[in-house]
């Protein structure tokens, strides 16, 4: 099992530009596959957490770029849902991993994100942290999620 280099976080708004297709929203819909364990290991899924029959895991929506695909995994709990943004490479091996959502029933924590050409942004608030908000971005490339510097 490949392990990514790294696992970062990240959530919940899509949008991508200049591709004719988008990924999802977090919203489970027609397009959602649910996930059973021999499927989640199948695709190295075992870097995020083992999976777990308490939970229900989804494959959301998939988009293609640049030789890789990212996949979007969303696990649902009534208390607290995770959202994975899952980078694989032309042999369909985990190659890197972004928590790409987070909620839960409290709300004093939310990340959003928005894929740009090429980039993933990322907006987090934490409504224990001084400053609240934080803004992130990523490249994507053919290896993961580079963090820019400014």
């Amino acid at each position: 099992m490949l392990i990514p280099k790294k696992i970062k976080t990240l959530v919940s708004f899509v949008f991508f530009v200049g591709v004719s297709r988008c990924l999802a929203q977090t919203d489970i819909n027609e397009k959602s596959i649910r996930m059973d364990s021999a499927s989640w290991n199948s695709k190295d899924l075992i870097v995020l957490e083992p999976f777990n029959r308490q939970f229900e895991y989804f494959l959301v929506d998939t988009l293609e770029m640049k030789g890789v695909e990212i996949v979007l995994i969303e696990r649902r709990y009534p208390e607290e849902n995770f959202q994975w943004m899952c980078l694989f490479d032309e042999k369909s091996r985990l190659k890197d991993v972004l928590t790409s959502g987070y909620t839960n029933s409290e709300g004093a924590f939310d990340i959003s994100y928005k894929l740009g050409k090429n980039s993933v942004k990322i907006y987090s608030w934490n409504e224990y942290s001084t400053p609240q908000e934080s803004v992130e971005i990523y490249k994507v490339s053919n290896d993961g999620f580079v963090l820019k510097k400014d």
